[in-house]
């Protein structure tokens, strides 16, 4: 008899809750410096004074974050900075627009009125940080593909993250102005056709399994009709029935374990 355990797939990236932990602890295996002491950013942009749609305030937010850092940069002795984008909650017609989140390795002082002229774009706000824990800035998008925004969902690539170059711990060279992008590559191979919506339903459908028999070890990836959590339920459901054999299977949060003659009747239509 076979031993299998599923798992739930993920990426590192900031999408969704379980992949935004992986991500999280994939920069904190970087090298992700003490935030403490520098400057905490968030720009806004005045989307009805400007009246843009949500998407082309994204593009113009994208573009002028760019030239404000530079800008900045050229007065100011900013070593290192990493901007993360957010969405704010849905306004009275159930519109999300952008904002974004920037951290700048600077002790001095930037006074509030030449961020908003670098910025030009709508609101800003400035302070100190103080805490040590950086973890709490990095906020996942969606729980499920269908609370992204449509704007966004349809997009094939969207930039979330990005830092200046020797922004991590254990690299002592100068820091450059160029810019590196430290999120994941989504785009490349098979999914340079698939939306940002898609990507995330996929995401949260799929499970690994890994089976065990005979000394052998395999991996399969597996997509669900469903999501994680109803996979739990499934097989909580299954293991409650009269008669079957508990220790069959076991269930965590993050793990499900068997050792059945053959697959649940609900996994049998997978992919």
């Amino acid at each position: 008899m076979a031993n299998v355990e599923y798992i739930p797939y993920t990426v590192p990236n900031f999408w969704t809750e379980r992949n935004s932990a992986m991500k999280i602890r994939q920069l904190e295996k970087r090298g992700f410096p003490e935030l403490a002491g520098g400057l905490f950013v968030t720009l806004t942009v005045d989307y009805n004074k400007r009246c843009w749609c949500e998407d082309v305030a994204y593009e113009k937010g994208l573009d002028r974050i760019r030239r404000m850092i530079s800008r900045l940069r050229q007065k100011y002795n900013i070593r290192r900075w990493f901007w993360k984008m957010e969405l704010h909650k849905p306004d009275s017609v159930g519109r999300q627009y952008a904002h974004w989140h920037l951290w700048f390795d600077y002790g001095g002082y930037i006074p509030g009125e030449i961020l908003t002229k670098a910025w030009g774009l709508g609101r800003t706000d400035i302070r100190k940080v103080r805490s040590k824990d950086w973890r709490y800035l990095f906020k996942y998008i969606c729980k499920t593909a269908s609370e992204l925004p449509e704007w966004l969902a349809s997009r094939t690539k969207v930039r979330l993250f990005q830092t200046s170059m020797h922004f991590f711990a254990g690299d002592d060279a100068e820091p450059s102005p160029r810019q590196v992008d430290t999120d994941e590559k989504e785009n490349n191979g098979s999914q340079e056709m698939e939306t940002i919506g898609e990507r995330v339903l996929k995401w949260t459908r799929c499970v690994v399994a890994r089976t065990i028999s005979a000394g052998t070890v395999t991996h399969r990836l597996m997509v669900l009709e469903f999501r994680w959590g109803e996979m739990l339920s499934k097989f909580a459901c299954l293991r409650m029935q009269p008669g079957f054999d508990r220790e069959q299977i076991t269930i965590t949060e993050r793990k499900v374990i068997t050792w059945l003659p053959q697959n649940p009747i609900f996994l049998s239509a997978v992919t």
